[in-house]
C-alpha cells in the first residue's frame, strides 16, 4: 500500500471523479494540479444539483456516462461511511479506475483485499496517509490509529509565531498562510508553514495536522508539538500557522 504524502504523488492519476460533496471533496478538487470531471454523493438531496460546476450523480455508473474520460476515483467521505466507501472502491477498481481514499474514509490496511483486487485489475490504490509516523517522530509515541489524544508537552517558541485565524469556512486562511510563507521566503527569510487543512498536500507546507470536526481536537498539544518540530528541523526565522474555523466559532471547544 502506497501512502499519499504530497499532491505530486497523485497528479499523474488525473482526471478524477470525487465521491463526497462536502468540505473534503471540495478541497481535493481544488488542489493545485488536480483535474476533476465529476462528483458523486449518496445524499439524494444533493443529487442532480450543481456542485463545483458539475451535476452531482447518484452512482458511479451514472457519473461515468457523463465523464468517460475519468481515470481515477477519490473517496472523501466522513467517518462512519466506511460501507459506502468500500462499495465505491470495489466498483471503481472493477471499472478499471485508480482509487485514492482518505484514511478517514477507508483504511487500505484494514481492507487488504482491495490492494489485491487492484493489483489483479492493474490499477493503483493509494491512501492519503494519517502520518502517524510523524506523530511518533515529534512526540516520541503515537497511537495505532488516528485519535483525539496527543502527548502533552510544554514549549516556548524561539521564532515569532503568526496565527492566521478566521471564523468561517473558505475565508482564505489556508491561502493567506501559504502566501505569507512564500512572501517571507522571497524577502530572504526562512519561514516554517504549519497547515491544518484536511490533507496538507499543497505546498509550501512543512507540517500538517488536522484540527477540526473529523480529527484531533487536542489542539494545544498539536500546535506546540508542530512548532517544536519545525524549530528543531528547520530553524525558522518566523512561523505561520493556519487556523481552523471550527476552533474559533462561538460555542465550540
Amino acid at each position: 500500500m502506497y501512502s499519499v504524502k504530497s499532491v505530486k504523488d497523485i497528479q499523474d492519476l488525473n482526471p478524477f471523479i470525487v465521491v463526497g460533496c462536502g468540505g473534503g471533496g471540495e478541497k481535493f478538487s481544488n488542489l493545485e494540479g488536480i483535474q476533476t470531471v465529476g462528483f458523486i454523493d449518496d445524499d439524494v438531496r444533493k443529487q442532480g444539483k450543481q456542485y463545483c460546476g458539475f451535476t452531482v450523480s447518484g452512482s458511479l455508473e451514472e457519473c461515468l456516462k457523463s465523464a468517460p474520460e475519468a481515470k481515477s476515483l477519490v473517496i472523501m467521505l466522513p467517518i462512519g461511511a466506511e460501507g459506502s466507501a468500500l462499495k465505491y472502491a470495489v466498483q471503481a477498481i472493477d471499472a478499471g479506475l485508480n482509487v485514492i481514499t482518505s484514511f478517514r474514509s477507508l483504511s487500505i490496511e484494514e481492507n487488504v483485499s482491495l490492494q489485491k483486487f487492484a493489483n489483479a485489475k492493474d490499477v493503483v490504490i493509494k491512501e492519503i496517509s494519517p502520518r502517524l509516523d510523524v506523530v511518533e517522530k515529534i512526540a516520541g509515541i503515537a497511537p495505532k490509529k488516528s485519535c483525539e489524544v496527543l502527548p502533552k508537552i510544554s514549549y516556548k517558541p524561539n521564532a515569532p509565531v503568526i496565527f492566521v485565524g478566521g471564523t468561517s469556512q473558505e475565508c482564505g486562511k489556508r491561502t493567506t498562510t501559504k502566501m505569507l510563507g512564500i512572501a517571507s521566503s522571497e524577502r530572504g527569510m526562512n519561514p516554517a508553514i504549519i497547515s491544518t487543512d484536511e490533507m496538507g498536500l499543497e505546498e509550501p507546507t512543512d507540517f500538517n495536522f488536522r484540527a477540526g470536526s473529523l480529527s484531533a481536537m487536542d489542539v494545544p498539544s498539536a500546535v506546540l508539538s508542530a512548532i517544536k518540530y519545525v524549530e528543531e528541523t528547520k530553524k525558522p526565522d518566523i512561523i505561520f500557522i493556519e487556523g481552523q474555523s471550527s476552533l474559533t466559532e462561538i460555542g465550540n471547544p
